[in-house]
């Protein structure tokens, strides 16, 4: 749960709000002109954009709940706020909890925004918004603006935000992380395969994560059993790959070299042929010509005698 409220946390007062937007990096106002249909809400998004640095991270209301959402895999597809709120159950102001969401509706009921509480302040739910194009997202207590929110509604997700969870970083400073998942599954086959055993669930949970730190330490990886980065999945394969085929990783990257040479090598050859073939094929359309003209004149030739 805390590196989900992190996640959501990490925005206030730097991300600016965009109509649809789900976590897109805007760095040119046309995005935001393209994204927004109305030309006033556009101007008021920019200026804020503008304010804060002309390259800003983008969210709208729901947009902020379902990029954390997926990013911990949990959620695969876009959800609207109406949407969010029909897969609540009812809850009140007084028994809100961490992960929570808060809803404006229309007259009709149906939600029109959301947010989530991220925090309590003696005893006080605070909620994390997309607020709208001159706030983005902010946080604030639940009680700043009295009647601002409607209706509330648990979290359905819950119990999948607080199960045991991999966190896989990028080279890049990307970070994803998900619970039961056919990649954890893969991870764990993998490790099982190299010797070190543990149940292929796809769930990262404790005996996972033990089985991650003792492999990290035999095969000299920084980090404990919290984090599978890069390198270790780029090591797991390498040593796969040689178990599978006996070829290693080193005698691998040299055939692939290799293979890459002969293939510029066959593909400048082809270049070759194509440039002489377009030679022969223009040479056979001159020579076509030549006889096209020698029959003329001599059907002309014949006539005159």
């Amino acid at each position: 749960m805390d590196d989900f409220i992190a996640s959501i946390r990490q925005w206030i007062n730097i991300a600016i709000y965009v109509l649809g937007a789900q976590g897109e990096t805007i760095t040119h106002e046309y995005t935001i002109r393209a994204m927004e249909p109305k030309p006033t809400n556009q101007d008021r998004a920019i200026a804020l954009w503008n304010a804060r640095g002309r390259s800003c991270v983008a969210f709208d209301c729901s947009g902020l709940i379902v990029w954390a959402l997926m990013r911990i895999g949990v959620l695969d597809y876009d959800m609207k706020a109406y949407m969010i709120k029909n897969m609540c159950a009812s809850t009140s102001k007084a028994s809100l909890q961490l992960g929570d969401f808060a809803f404006r509706n229309y007259s009709s009921g149906m939600a029109h925004h959301v947010g989530i509480v991220t925090r309590f302040v003696n005893g006080v739910p605070w909620i994390t918004e997309a607020k709208g194009r001159d706030d983005g997202v902010i946080e604030r207590s639940v009680d700043a603006d009295p009647g601002y929110w409607d209706t509330y509604g648990k979290n359905p997700w819950i119990k999948e935000i607080e199960s045991d969870m991999i966190y896989i970083t990028y080279g890049d400073g990307r970070e994803t992380s998900t619970s039961s998942s056919p990649a954890v599954k893969a991870i764990q086959e993998g490790l099982a395969k190299l010797g070190y055993a543990t149940d292929a669930d796809g769930r990262y949970g404790p005996a996972t994560k033990s089985v991650v730190a003792v492999y990290k330490a035999d095969n000299n990886l920084l980090g404990d059993g919290s984090v599978v980065d890069s390198n270790m999945v780029t090591t797991i394969l390498a040593q796969l790959t040689e178990l599978e085929t006996g070829v290693s990783q080193e005698d691998y990257d040299s055939l692939s070299v290799k293979f890459v040479n002969v293939s510029v090598a066959n593909g400048e050859l082809m270049n070759k042929n194509d440039t002489l073939l377009s030679s022969l094929t223009a040479k056979r359309s001159y020579i076509t010509k030549i006889a096209e003209a020698y029959e003329t004149l001599a059907r002309a030739s014949d006539e005159v005698l």
